[in-house]
């Protein structure tokens, strides 16, 4: 199957709007209640410290005492992510049929997610112990000044190289959420299989949506900080706290439902709408 840029943001556009009600029901509760809650619990995450502002002691308190919520936060959005994405491209569930659904998903997509850390991981030590290597032989070669520029160029490449494994992957959770695919490496298989001939378009098209969320981010963080909602007194219980965590939920909301018709239609287009039960999975 060929994918179309054009036809899956236009595909995620209506979806997003045929089912809104539903999707704003999930997003609201996975989504949008834990990010204003979290914000509310920890302010002090608005306020980006001077440096020498904190210790490693303190800095590490804090650390410890913000991951395990970080982490609980994680998993409840990602059940609410596998939920409008199983409400949207499944057979018309209702949302407790999704919910569950998703609830049931969860553990298959912890074990693709440690899969690809573990992977990432020793990948990522590999190509760090050559490129040092290999800065190490230029520089006697080249000289200090151009190793430089030239490990930038590298590590620019490695990201793009990165950016692209993401999107061969891309269609991950419709694979969990709709076909239900099960176990550490199967999904992960699948949904390689599916992006086959695709990945430059995918790539184009990831880095198109991921541009337009950094420019998206800065303009809202310069109109969030010019109506004053965020505020040096963000970690005494500020006023703009409540506000800044309300906005930013609205908008991390509305762009999961976003995110998850675009998936969805991702999905569509490479797998053809194939039924869970027709798909076969490698072992």
């Amino acid at each position: 199957m060929t994918f179309d840029m054009n036809r899956t943001w236009d595909e995620a556009l209506a979806l997003m709007r045929a089912n809104f009600q539903l999707l704003a029901v999930i997003a609201g509760v996975f989504l949008l209640l834990p990010t204003v809650m979290f914000y509310l619990g920890f302010p002090e995450v608005l306020v980006t410290p001077e440096p020498g502002q904190l210790s490693n002691d303190e800095a590490l308190a804090v650390l410890a005492r913000v991951f395990p919520v970080i982490v609980l936060m994680i998993l409840v959005q990602m059940v609410g992510y596998l939920a409008m994405i199983a409400l949207i491209g499944g057979s018309r569930p209702t949302v407790g049929e999704a919910i569950a659904s998703a609830v049931k998903a969860l553990p298959t997509l912890l074990a693709t997610f440690v899969t690809i850390l573990a992977v990432a991981m020793l990948g990522g030590v590999a190509l760090s112990i050559a490129l040092a290597l290999m800065v190490v032989a230029l520089s006697l070669v080249l000289g200090e000044g151009a190793v430089i520029g030239l490990t930038v160029l590298l590590y620019i490449v490695l990201l793009g190289v990165m950016f692209y494994l993401y999107a061969r992957i891309a269609p991950l959770l419709p694979v969990i959420a709709i076909e239900r695919a099960r176990g550490f490496v199967a999904p992960l298989k699948r949904a390689w299989k599916l992006t086959q001939g695709a990945g430059r378009r995918l790539f184009a098209f990831f880095a198109l949506l991921f541009g337009a969320y950094i420019v998206i981010s800065m303009v809202a963080g310069i109109l969030l900080q010019a109506l004053g909602l965020l505020t040096p007194d963000a970690p005494t219980g500020g006023g703009g706290v409540l506000a800044f965590a309300l906005v930013a939920s609205v908008i991390g909301a509305l762009l999961a439902m976003l995110m998850s018709g675009i998936l969805v239609s991702i999905h569509r287009q490479l797998a053809g709408n194939a039924p869970a039960a027709d798909v076969e999975y490698d072992a």
